[in-house]
């Protein structure tokens, strides 16, 4: 490598190697600028980041129900929904249906979600990414197992 140009050469190729590899590890060469975090959720100029947010209504067997709004994301699903608001853990077994504002005609539509009990999830299929002002509505059933496979037997022969 006695010649110059070829030494120039592999000195700029060493320092572009160095800028991508910091640039891909997250590494900053400059102070970042404060980001707006959902810990944080104020902007440079102290004002509030207005978030979305859903209502998740909780309805215990036989007490009176709560309700809690619940900050969302753009990716928020129904299973996070009942991680954040504990109802996995007060609830053994539930029913849950998300009632949404249809944009297009205003009406409020109720879509059904499955929960397995036994493995404590949401079917991934009804696993809805919510939007800002659903409702997930959460109420715990206390029905037996024989009236669990008595009511899934009349779904299936009922058509229903």
């Amino acid at each position: 490598m006695s010649n110059p140009a070829l030494r120039l050469l592999s000195i700029s190729h060493l320092i572009l190697f160095v800028i991508l590899v910091s640039a891909a590890s997250g590494c900053s060469l400059t102070n970042p600028k404060k980001s707006k975090s959902l810990a944080g959720l104020t902007e440079p100029e102290g004002q509030k980041v207005p978030q979305e947010t859903c209502i998740v209504e909780l309805h215990p067997g036989g007490a009176k129900p709560s309700r809690m709004q619940l900050p969302i994301s753009d990716s928020t699903t129904v299973q996070q929904a009942l991680v954040e608001s504990r109802a996995v853990k007060k609830f053994k077994k539930m029913k849950i249906h998300v009632l949404r504002i249809d944009e297009a005609t205003g009406r409020k539509v109720k879509m059904g979600v499955e929960y397995l009990s036994d493995k404590r999830h949401v079917v991934p299929h009804y696993d809805y990414v919510l939007r800002a002002n659903d409702r997930v509505v959460i109420t715990e059933d206390n029905s037996s197992a024989l009236e669990s496979v008595i009511g899934s037997l009349t779904k299936i022969v009922g058509g229903g």
